[in-house]
């Protein structure tokens, strides 16, 4: 039987003309995931992030990127270990981030981070709680996660309510909201949603989707008129990894996604990073921010 699997960049390029931001490599274990733990690091993983972190920088140029959605096609391609460590690395380089849990069918971020999850985005939703006494801060300064809260028996109509302008207004606080919701063919959340963030990121896991399930998932996108901000092809087999990623110079696409251009049967483009610096403000345009102290 033919493979159809999604497993490499050349896999993507006959389906979507957004950037490839970076290629992630697997994990040892899909279960002993935290934020990276050494962002100044030089191995493949805190790398990968760092080429993320300064590729978004640069869409940030071009665009008033403050809010994102972390999404993927289907279960298992890694979004919520992907929007982790990209809110914690964005964290490390000055940013205010504020990590939300949307998917309110199967939340996991709590877990992840070993947070509780009594009190949530939903308690918020539901106007039992102000966003203030629900938001967590973890050990990583600068980085504040909303966990899901307890489950509503209608998660997409209370993602679609009013209240959920409380992203609008956790903008005022946040430099940065990364958003990480549930897979795109699994329920009709993102509707709701794109409506209320600058642009998606979609994760792409390396051997867990099918070609035709990404291609609908990006038809999706493009339905509501969301510019996908670009792919992150992740969990790569470490064993030839440089064979799934073919850098290209950055691209004229990336802009052209930015202003809703449609994303449907072009080709894809591998972004090549600018030399990254953490000290940099030109990254997620965002509120002039504070110095910190310890």
């Amino acid at each position: 039987l033919m493979d159809d699997k999604v497993r490499n960049v050349q896999d993507i390029h006959p389906l979507t003309d957004s950037p490839i931001l970076a290629t992630i490599p697997a994990e040892k274990s899909d279960h002993a995931v935290m934020p990276m733990p050494d962002l100044e690091g030089h191995g493949r993983n805190a790398e990968a992030y760092r080429e993320l972190r300064t590729n978004l920088r640069y869409l940030g140029m071009r665009c008033r990127l403050r809010s994102m959605l972390v999404t993927s096609s289907v279960k298992g391609e890694g979004k919520s270990v992907t929007s982790i460590n990209l809110a914690s690395t964005l964290a490390r380089s000055g940013r205010r981030v504020l990590l939300i849990d949307a998917d309110l069918r199967a939340p996991s971020l709590h877990r992840h981070l070993t947070l509780q999850s009594e009190a949530g985005l939903t308690t918020v939703l539901l106007g039992e709680a102000a966003l203030d006494d629900v938001v967590q801060p973890v050990e990583l300064d600068g980085l504040s996660v909303l966990t899901t809260g307890p489950a509503p028996p209608n998660p997409s109509e209370l993602l679609d309510s009013d209240q959920m302008t409380l992203l609008k207004a956790a903008t005022a606080r946040y430099d940065t909201l990364i958003v990480d919701s549930a897979p795109l063919l699994a329920v009709a959340d993102r509707t709701a949603l794109t409506q209320r963030v600058s642009g998606t990121l979609m994760v792409v896991g390396s051997g867990r989707v099918r070609r035709p399930h990404l291609a609908q998932a990006l038809r999706k996108l493009e339905i509501v008129q969301l510019p996908i901000l670009g792919i992150v092809l992740n969990r790569v087999p470490r064993r030839g990894l440089s064979a799934y990623s073919e850098p290209y110079g950055v691209p004229a696409e990336s802009a052209r996604n930015l202003a809703g251009v449609s994303h449907s049967g072009r080709r894809a483009r591998t972004m090549t990073s600018a030399p990254d610096s953490s000290t940099s403000t030109s990254s997620v345009p965002g509120p002039s921010e504070r110095k910190r102290t310890s």
